[in-house]
């Protein structure tokens, strides 16, 4: 099952974070997110809506980073960022649906 769902309504893609009860942005959410974006990317998608189940995002997993060591850490901030950088740069719009928390790295999505 990924961690982020990629459905679509019409012509809107709708990525929605499956990791309860907080959706912490871990690096599987980071991978799945990056896959989910470029599926977005096909042209046949003209918008893009972004939201959580049950909360939004609360950022980092802290518990992933307490783990990292010093060459992951940064490994784990470079997947999240591909991940963030690509949804900006999709060529259309993109919409966060916030409901619940949005903090950290969850409010920079």
């Amino acid at each position: 099952m990924s961690l982020v769902e990629f459905s679509l309504d019409g012509a809107v893609a709708v990525l929605t974070l499956n990791r309860p009860p907080m959706n912490a942005l871990s690096a599987a959410v980071a991978t799945d997110l990056a896959a989910a974006v470029a599926r977005a990317a096909d042209p046949a998608v003209r918008a893009v809506v972004v939201t959580g189940s049950p909360n939004f995002a609360a950022g980092a997993d802290i518990n992933e980073l307490k783990a990292a060591t010093t060459g992951n850490d940064k490994a784990l901030a470079s997947d999240l960022g591909r991940a963030l950088t690509g949804l900006e740069n999709l060529r259309k719009p993109v919409i966060a649906a916030v409901r619940g928390f949005a903090l950290g790295g969850g409010l920079e999505l």
